[in-house]
Order: structure tokens, then sequence, then C-alpha cells
């Protein structure tokens, strides 16, 4: 469900981004940005 709610959000949103998003979600933006390098724009 949360996936879908990003895709609706970010229909541009490739499937890593997708992944990295709903990651961040659960997760915090902090540790995706320690783990994979990567960070969302304001979303967490």
């Amino acid at each position: 469900m949360q996936e879908a709610a990003i895709r609706r959000e970010y229909p541009e949103a490739n499937e890593r981004e997708i992944h990295l998003r709903a990651a961040a979600r659960s997760n915090g933006p902090e540790l995706i940005r320690k783990a994979y390098g990567w960070a969302p724009d304001s979303d967490g």
C-alpha cells in the first residue's frame, strides 16, 4: 500500500526510487542517506 501511494505521488519515479522512498518513510531519511547515499526531497 505504501508503494502504491508513492507511485501516485511520484508517477515519474522508477522502481529504485519507489523502493528508496518507501524505505525512507519506514526507516527515516537519515538511515537511507547513510546506507544508500540517497535522500528523498523533503519527503521521508
